[in-house]
C-alpha cells in the first residue's frame, strides 16, 4: 500500500520505509522499533561499511581466537569489497603487545601472516581502510611437555598398572634421548603412567614419537581408572591392525580396525584426543597418515584417573617414546 505523502504521518511511515529500503542495499539489516523510532534507524547508517572510491569494505578474521604453539600462530583475515573478495590489498595486523605485521590478500581475499612471541594472551586487529576486526591469541597450555634430552623419567612418569594377565614393566631413560619401556611378562599386558596427567578431567591432545624394537609390540594410550574400568586405544604394530579394547563395568570389550602402514622398528607419530566422551587416534609416519580412528568411551573420567602408555604382549617387548606432549583444547 502506497503511504499518503501529503499528510505528515504518511511521510513519516514512506520515510521510514524508504530508510529501510536504503539500509538493505547497503548491507545492513534494520527494522523499524517504536521505542527508538526513526531516530533507531537512522542510528543505523552508521554501520554502513565504506571505504574510499565509494568501495564498500568487510573484514573479518578467519577464527575469533588462535592457539600459539611455541610463541607462534598462523591468522589469516578475509576482505571483501562491494561484497567480492578483494585480492592484492595489503592488510595491517597489530597486536596489543605493540606488534606489527602486514600480509596481502590472494585472489580469494585471504591474506595471512605468522604472529610470533606471544607470551600471554594478546588481541590482534586487522585493518584496512576504515574496517578492523579483532581476534585473541593464546599460549598453548602444556599439561606436560618431555623430549627426552635429559633422564626426567622421575618427574615424568608413575608406578606401573596391570591391565591383563598381571602385566609388569620398566621404564628407562636412555642416552639415545628417549624413554624404553620394557614389558616383563609374557602374554600380559601393562600400562606405565604419566604423573603430569593424573587427575586430568579437561579436554586434552597427547602427542609422541615412538618407536617398537623388535618384530612385535605395540605404541598406545590408556585412560585408567581400576583394573576392571579403562580404555585403551593401541597399535598393534608388527601388522597394520590397531585396536580399540578395555574393561566397561567388568566386561572386557575389544575391536580392531586397520591403518595402511605396519609401524615397528620405526619412528611413529601418535595424537590422542581426549574430548568429552571421545577417544581418538591419529597415527602418522612420515608426515602421511596411517590411520585415524574415534571410540566412545564408556568410563566417568574423575581427579582420580590415571593416564599412561601401554606395554605388552610378549615378555621383554621394548618401545621408545620421545617427544611426548600434552596440552588443553
Amino acid at each position: 500500500m502506497t503511504n499518503d505523502t501529503s499528510t505528515l504521518s504518511g511521510a513519516l511511515l514512506e520515510m521510514k520505509d524508504q530508510l529501510i529500503y536504503e539500509l538493505g542495499q547497503k548491507g545492513v539489516t534494520a527494522t523499524y522499533s517504536s521505542s527508538t523510532g526513526l531516530l533507531g534507524l537512522i542510528a543505523k547508517i552508521g554501520d554502513i561499511q565504506t571505504g574510499g572510491g565509494g568501495s564498500c569494505y568487510h573484514i573479518e578474521f578467519e577464527q575469533s581466537s588462535y592457539i600459539a604453539v611455541s610463541g607462534s600462530a598462523t591468522v589469516s583475515v578475509y576482505l571483501q569489497s562491494n561484497y567480492a573478495p578483494l585480492s592484492g590489498a595489503t592488510v595491517t595486523i597489530t597486536g596489543s603487545d605493540s606488534s606489527s605485521y602486514t600480509c596481502i590478500t590472494n585472489s580469494s581475499g585471504i591474506g595471512s601472516c605468522t604472529v610470533n612471541n606471544v607470551s600471554s594472551s594478546t588481541t590482534f586487529t586487522a585493518s584496512y581502510q576504515n574496517v578492523s576486526d579483532t581476534a585473541t591469541v593464546v599460549p598453548r597450555q602444556y599439561l606436560m611437555n618431555e623430549d627426552a634430552s635429559t633422564d626426567n623419567s622421575a618427574n615424568v612418569f608413575g608406578d606401573a598398572y596391570a591391565l591383563r594377565n598381571s602385566g609388569a614393566n620398566t621404564i628407562a631413560w636412555n642416552s639415545g634421548a628417549y624413554y624404553l619401556l620394557t614389558n616383563t611378562k609374557s602374554q600380559a599386558e601393562s600400562m606405565r603412567t604419566l604423573k603430569q596427567l593424573n587427575g586430568v578431567t579437561s579436554d586434552f591432545c597427547i602427542e609422541y614419537d615412538s618407536y617398537v624394537e623388535g618384530s612385535s609390540g605395540s605404541s598406545g594410550f590408556v585412560i585408567y581408572n581400576s583394573s576392571t574400568s579403562w580404555e585403551k586405544l593401541t597399535d598393534d604394530s608388527d601388522s597394520s591392525k590397531k585396536y580399540w579394547y578395555g574393561y566397561n563395568n567388568g566386561s572386557f570389550h575389544e575391536s580392531d580396525f586397520y591403518g595402511n602402514t605396519v609401524t615397528n622398528k620405526k619412528w611413529v607419530h601418535y595424537k590422542y584426543t581426549i574430548q568429552g566422551t571421545t577417544f581418538s587416534m591419529e597415527v602418522t609416519y612420515n608426515n602421511s597418515t596411517v590411520v585415524t580412528h574415534s571410540e566412545t568411551i564408556h568410563l566417568t573420567r574423575s581427579s582420580s584417573t590415571k593416564y599412561g602408555l601401554d606395554s605388552e604382549w610378549q615378555s621383554s617387548t621394548k618401545t621408545r617414546y620421545k617427544n611426548i606432549v600434552a596440552y588443553t583444547i
